[in-house]
């Protein structure tokens, strides 16, 4: 039996944060390319999950890698990059991984596959919602920021109760979101 008192828990370090970033972003990467849509499944436009997940990934990962926000950095033990320029190279590391992996797959598609690749993108734009399906989808949206930002400005949890009740009961609410005629 070991005495665990003694072993290491790991601590943060330069060379654990840049494997951090460049492994998350490889696994976008890979995650992005490897979802190939149309006409195989749902486009990545109509997969609302997936492709929010890899967005909002993304986004924390280029908003780690740019050290903006230390509360973020903090939570995910990232230590600060030595200078400016290091963080710069790490940032262009980052883009190149991530578009370079989707403009790769993109040219090995046309290559190989330039039929396939046609096809995809002829379902996806058949496939695209339409003005009006955009704009009910952004007013319901926008019902959510608005309060939560009415939540972040009272920090009052009565607010999100409120708005979630609202959302819920409000027969305006659930006819808008077609549960009711």
């Amino acid at each position: 039996i070991r005495d665990r008192s003694t072993q290491s828990t790991g601590k943060p370090a330069l060379l654990n944060s840049v494997v951090f970033l460049v492994e998350t972003a490889q696994q976008v990467a890979v995650m992005a390319v490897n979802y190939k849509g149309r006409p195989f499944m749902l486009a990545s436009t109509e997969n609302a999950p997936m492709l929010f997940s890899l967005l909002a990934c993304g986004a924390g990962l280029f908003a780690a890698a740019s050290e903006r926000y230390p509360l973020l950095n903090g939570a995910l033990r990232l230590v600060a990059m030595p200078s400016e320029d290091f963080r710069n190279q790490i940032m262009l590391v980052l883009v190149v991984t991530v578009f370079g992996a989707f403009l790769w797959d993109r040219i090995v598609m046309l290559l190989f596959a330039p039929k396939l690749v046609a096809q995809g993108y002829k379902d996806a734009y058949t496939a695209l919602p339409t003005f009006g399906q955009l704009a009910h989808k952004l007013a319901l949206s926008s019902y959510w920021i608005v309060a939560m930002v009415a939540w972040g400005a009272t920090d009052s949890i009565f607010v999100m109760i409120a708005a979630w009740y609202f959302w819920a009961k409000n027969p305006i609410m659930r006819r808008a979101r077609g549960l009711e005629d």
